[in-house]
């Protein structure tokens, strides 16, 4: 049980590097980047676009990885390479190399994560639900370390140096996760045919759903921080906001995504979607620090989301059908989560500023949350949590 503990904490390690440093941190760099670079909101949320198409990019490839490396490489290999695109963010301001940079770490960390899980899932059965509630709750780990180590430099303005610690931060996740993998008895994916057929209508709420959260989400990830340093927050104050989103979510993603998947039709994913709008209005209502620690804090329900999507798709959809229906779910969130930033961005522009960035992301976030009670309840598969991969393995 000790053992399994250790992989459990180790594997929780690659969420945390690939989105929580890789991909999340980038939202605490903006604004500094955006005043030495002369930025506008829409060149800023195109780099977050393009990071969100590049997890579109690996979210199709990781099954392919996973076949044709094996568990082992397709950790570790993409989440050297997603390392290596965060360190050199830092040596260049040129936006098109920053954008190409951005893409890399996003698709190198999309097949690292989901590898991870594919990993995972090969765990002991009995701590199946609370071992992917730690996974998922990893990027949570690594948007709390940010704050404590990450925020303090991006205030003074030294946007390079903190791409140079979010990059050492990766590297020392990776050097953790390599040796204990390495150790485990890992599996060889069995190479399979085409392309499956599934009924996507049964799940069309799910989809209009997950692709309009990942859009609203992704809005509030990258300029929350900016409206909050455009509103004269100090460091400290920052610091802890950007702490109680990651340390809180890891608390709900605990705690939560276990019940609310077990909620009959789109209802457990409307419950927290729903929280993440609250969230994303609140320093929008309300200039005080109360209101921004609160929001933060129930914005951590995010990290339930894909786990009652999951749940929602396998109680809608025979067995057979649930590898290609979570894919297609997936690519539907990674075209929101392109879309978002550049339509927010777009907006912040605006004579209203991110104010109305943010709100757009707001509103992004509860059509996501109407759409989801569309979702009918219908018990074709099992209302739990995953238990087993996409992908099916032989161990070697």
């Amino acid at each position: 049980m000790k053992s399994s503990l250790v992989r459990i904490l180790a594997l929780m390690l690659v969420p945390a590097a690939a989105n929580g440093f890789g991909r999340f941190a980038y939202g605490l760099l903006v604004p500094a980047m955006q005043h030495h670079l002369g930025w506008s909101s829409l060149t800023s949320g195109s780099l977050s676009a393009a990071n969100s198409a590049g997890y579109l990019i690996g979210a199709i490839i990781a099954d392919r990885a996973l076949t044709v490396f094996g568990e082992r490489d397709a950790v570790l290999g993409p989440l050297a390479v997603a390392t290596l695109a965060v360190l050199a963010c830092g040596a260049t301001g040129d936006v098109a190399a920053l954008l190409v940079l951005r893409l890399v770490a996003g698709a190198a960390g999309a097949v690292a994560f989901i590898a991870g899980a594919a990993v995972l899932t090969r765990l002991t059965a009995e701590r199946e639900t609370r071992a992917l509630g730690l996974y998922f709750a990893g990027p949570g780990l690594g948007i709390a370390v940010s704050a404590l180590l990450i925020t303090p430099i991006a205030v003074t303005g030294h946007w390079r140096t903190g791409w140079l610690l979010d990059g050492v931060l990766c590297a020392a996740c990776l050097a953790l996760v390599a040796p204990v993998l390495t150790r485990m008895p890992l599996a060889r994916p069995v190479r399979g045919g085409g392309p499956r057929p599934w009924e996507h209508r049964r799940v069309g709420a799910l989809l209009a759903s997950y692709g309009l959260f990942g859009a609203g989400y992704i809005t509030y990830m990258t300029f929350s921080v900016a409206y909050l340093r455009g509103n004269g927050r100090t460091p400290d104050q920052l610091v802890w906001f950007w702490f109680a989103l990651g340390a809180v979510g890891i608390v709900i993603g605990l705690t939560l995504a276990a019940p609310l998947s077990r909620i009959r039709g789109g209802g457990g994913v409307a419950v927290p979607v729903a929280m993440t709008a609250l969230a994303s209005v609140l320093p929008i209502l309300s200039g005080t620090g109360a209101a921004e620690l609160a929001s933060a804090a129930l914005f951590g329900s995010f990290f339930t989301v894909s786990a009652t999507v999951t749940a929602a798709a396998r109680r809608s959809l025979p067995p057979t059908q649930w590898p290609p229906a979570i894919a297609g779910l997936t690519a539907v969130f990674g075209i929101g989560q392109c879309a978002g930033p550049l339509i927010s961005g777009a907006m912040a522009d605006g004579p209203h500023g991110l104010r109305a960035g943010l709100l757009t992301g707001t509103l992004l976030l509860a059509a996501s949350a109407a759409c989801a009670l569309f979702q009918p309840s219908d018990s074709s598969g099992t209302p739990s949590l995953p238990t087993e991969p996409a992908t099916q393995a032989n161990h070697r």
